[in-house]
């Protein structure tokens, strides 16, 4: 009886030094909180933040440390449980690498040995996470990897990178997938298909940097009509007005029934020019498709108003009767329409958005109801753009 009082004795106390050591190690905190901040960051689950701060400041070194040892972590976490959300987490690591070292291989006062070192590293590694979670940030990886490969002049590889990036991003990935795969058409002496590229890229895009207007602006002329067409669309932005309206004649001579090229002679000839009315067919959408139905994941359309106010647009759009998954349509704009597609007959959606003056953009996107492994079950036949009663 004696030996367990004596042990009972022996581990209240132990408790009772543990207990008091931690009533002192919670004031100490308390008293110094950047101690505290300090603690949260040692463990690795912190490690990503802290590899955001160095990328921040330019530390390339700490940063690929830190994203290492948070994947690490992270990636024995999964070995050990296969939780969804700690795989997910490595991946994210992984990606945080590529960019990394994407970042760092574009670091002009580097060796060009070291940069391509960087740039071949960064591919590695979006191989890496494009082959774990493929679908991973709507076609954004496919892109960086795309704009690696351009770098390291492995032109091939960089435009099949980018087309993965166009079939499976969204907006302006998909968009500057087409302008990075131009250039490298360039690169390639196939200045027609670069002209195809950037003709999208002008088309539907906004707010298009200087650089890039330069580099469309000097496109090489070829058997292409639409090298006109992007090359005087960015000459007329970059403010070469009187050459930009001569190949701007040029091209829509040649394609009457273009919209996007009626729009740039009117702009260019300082006139008015006529609004959208009317069907606008398959053909008018980004990215394009040959089949009709059109099975749509994402597509791009660009509106012209000759002046601000309401329009009814009605998409024609059928669903397959066959598939389960029922998807929403999303109209973007200044705001937001979203209608449920609901049956296997083809009908009339109606909805009402408002244009400004000039080009508008908007994004038809088709998004699950239900998780599936299938594309959305929405496919669009054609707009007909109609102005409002009131605003006739």
């Amino acid at each position: 009886m004696k030996m367990f009082d004596r042990y009972d004795a022996g581990a209240l106390a132990a408790w009772g030094l543990v207990l008091l050591a931690s009533l002192v190690l919670l004031g100490y905190l308390a008293a110094n909180p950047r101690k505290m901040l300090w603690i949260e960051a040692a463990h690795p689950s912190a490690a990503y933040g802290l590899g955001d701060d160095w990328l921040n400041k330019g530390d390339f070194a700490k940063a690929i440390r830190e994203y290492e040892r948070g994947r690490d972590y992270f990636k024995k976490l999964y070995e050990k449980d296969q939780l969804e959300s700690h795989r997910k987490q490595m991946v994210l690591g992984i990606l945080k690498l590529a960019n990394a070292y994407s970042l760092r291989g574009r670091t002009q006062t580097l060796s060009t040995v070291d940069r391509n070192d960087a740039l071949t590293g960064a591919v590695r590694y979006y191989d890496e996470a494009i082959a774990l979670e493929p679908g991973m940030s709507e076609g954004q990886p496919f892109l960086s990897r795309g704009d690696a490969l351009l770098q390291l002049e492995r032109y091939k590889e960089s435009a099949a990178s980018y087309l993965e990036a166009i079939e499976s991003g969204r907006g302006m990935t998909a968009l500057r997938a087409i302008y990075g795969r131009g250039i490298g058409y360039v690169e390639m002496n196939s200045p027609e298909k670069a002209a195809d590229d950037w003709y999208d890229f002008l088309r539907y895009s906004d707010g298009i940097g200087k650089e890039d207007l330069e580099k469309i602006a000097a496109l090489p002329e070829s058997g292409n009509p639409r090298w006109k067409a992007a090359a005087g669309g960015a000459l007329f932005l970059l403010g070469e007005k009187n050459q930009a309206r001569s190949l701007i004649e040029e091209y829509a001579a040649s394609a009457p029934y273009d919209r996007f090229g009626k729009y740039l002679l009117a702009e260019a000839a300082n006139r008015p020019f006529h609004e959208d009315s009317g069907i606008i067919g398959l053909d008018e959408c980004f990215p394009e498709k040959k089949e009709t139905p059109r099975k749509l994941g994402s597509a791009w359309i660009d509106l012209y108003a000759s002046h601000s106010g309401m329009f009814l647009l009605t998409a024609g759009l059928s669903s397959a009767a066959t598939e389960s998954a029922l998807p929403q349509v999303t109209i973007h704009g200044k705001n937001e329409n979203i209608f449920a597609v609901d049956g296997a007959e083809t009908r009339d959606y109606p909805l009402i958005i408002e244009l400004d003056e000039g080009k508008n953009l908007i994004e038809i996107r088709a998004i699950r109801l239900v998780e599936s492994d299938e594309e959305p079950a929405v496919y669009l036949h054609s707009l007909d753009m109609r102005r409002t009663a009131e605003n006739k």
